[in-house]
């Protein structure tokens, strides 16, 4: 009895500490960080995206679209089943001299019996059909087309993904200086106060600077709620829960240096290789389907048929006779007077021909306006980039001498507060000309990418 009650206590403790173990590793995968870097972003993107995943679905109904399409001009086969219960036979008046009666009487009598049976197949198959082969073709174009569609779905998340990623990180680079700004301001305003204290300095001097401060933790904690926004944007984006921590392992300088070092200017843009532009293509392609369609409305239709029935009749519910029946044959229909309507369809079909190759063209030349102006945003940015990093190096000489200044009381506190406050907003237009540089790169990136 012991020994069970020892065995049974061990069992116990092992499934409490399995339990506890089990416990442990859920709670640390519920707080693990997800690192990602640029494009282990885009790749995440890429597999787990709503949209992207329903562009996923749409090719994969185009396709049974297109098998659908296809069964269609394969051979179809119906079997069909019946029983029929005679309640009340129908009763017919025939001449009665038929039987020797007299003439001018009838004779109610009643055929058929009270039980009706049948069962059989018919079997047909397409032999010609001009809508039927065009049909066929123009399944086969939509499919392509929900192809390029998922292409052009791809092309839209990693961009989109990428720009959010940019944005992250100049706003938590822009958080950054900001904070290093307060710091040296509180700084500063230490400073301030002690020589305030020895009658060195006005109160109103301390209170301009505390303000100052004041102003800074305001920007603090706008910066760091848009930061949480955007997080939010790219857990959307990348398809994950929005428990789900992040950490954006690709650094500002480093991405900015992967663009600054591409070759874009130098890359040749070919419109007809865009995806836009061969969506217009394949849409041109439809038209004429849709043409040809139209055309063969006018065509007649072939098709052959076989027809295999049994059929038994009875008084009783077992019937025990049964009588085989079977037919083959062929079958054409011929459009012969649909009072114009054909010939207008035609006409219409021919309009809208001839409006999507217009549009295919307009598409192709709107590209090569968009080439033109996203290299032209590029250099305007990179020069702004290289202006505002100059704007930068001599903010920040003017704020360390205004500083120094202002510590050997040569500069009054107004000019260290805009000294500080020009020097903010230098670092600001130099992160804004980056995120230019990274947006005008990636716009440009995608429209070269084919």
């Amino acid at each position: 009895m012991e020994n069970q009650r020892s065995k049974y206590m061990y069992r116990l403790f092992a499934g409490l500490c399995s339990f506890l173990i089990v416990l442990s590793a859920g709670a640390a995968d519920s707080t693990a960080v997800m690192k990602l870097s640029l494009d282990e972003a885009v790749q995440v993107a890429g597999e787990n995206n709503r949209n992207l995943i329903n562009a996923r679905y749409d090719v994969r109904i185009a396709r049974r679209s297109y098998l659908e399409t296809l069964a269609n001009g394969l051979p179809q086969v119906t079997g069909s089943a019946a029983l029929n219960d005679n309640l009340k036979l129908m009763t017919q008046l025939i001449p009665a001299e038929i039987f020797g009666g007299t003439p001018g009487e009838y004779i109610p009598v009643q055929f058929g019996t009270k039980y009706n049976a049948n069962y059989g197949f018919n079997a047909t198959q397409l032999i010609f059909s001009a809508p039927y082969l065009v049909g066929l073709q123009t399944t086969r174009l939509m499919e392509e087309l929900s192809k390029q569609g998922l292409e052009q779905t791809e092309r839209e998340v990693k961009k989109s993904v990428m720009s959010n990623y940019f944005l992250i990180l100049v706003s938590e680079k822009s958080l950054e200086i900001i904070h290093e700004n307060r710091e040296n301001l509180l700084e500063t305003l230490r400073q301030t106060r002690k020589l305030q204290q020895v009658g060195m300095r006005e109160e109103t001097d301390v209170d301009k600077i505390d303000v100052s401060v004041s102003m800074l933790d305001n920007t603090v904690r706008s910066t760091e709620l848009n930061i949480q926004l955007n997080y939010n944007l790219l857990r959307f984006q990348l398809g994950l829960d929005p428990e789900t921590e992040i950490t954006l392992t690709s650094t500002l300088d480093e991405t900015l240096t992967r663009y600054l070092a591409s070759s874009l200017q130098e890359k040749e843009f070919i419109p007809e290789n865009h995806i836009d532009y061969q969506i217009m293509k394949t849409q041109v392609e439809m038209a004429k389907k849709n043409l040809l369609m139209e055309k063969a409305s006018f065509l007649p239709t072939l098709s052959g048929f076989y027809s295999y029935t049994r059929q038994g009749m009875g008084n009783e519910i077992a019937i025990e006779r049964w009588f085989p029946s079977s037919i083959i044959g062929l079958q054409m229909n011929v459009p012969l007077f649909s009072s114009g309507g054909r010939y207008q369809k035609v006409k219409q079909a021919k309009i809208e021909l001839e409006k999507a190759a217009n549009t295919r063209d307009m598409m192709g030349e709107q590209l090569s306006i968009t080439e033109r102006q996203y290299r032209n945003n590029l250099h305007t940015a990179l020069e702004k980039y290289e202006n505002q990093q100059k704007n930068v190096e001599v903010s920040e000489r003017v704020l360390e001498s205004t500083r120094r200044k202002f510590e050997q009381g040569m500069a009054s506190v107004f000019d260290m507060v805009q000294a500080n406050n020009d020097y903010l907003q230098s670092e600001s237009e130099l992160l804004n000309a980056i995120l230019e540089v990274l947006n005008a790169s990636l716009e440009l990136e995608m429209l070269l990418t084919n």
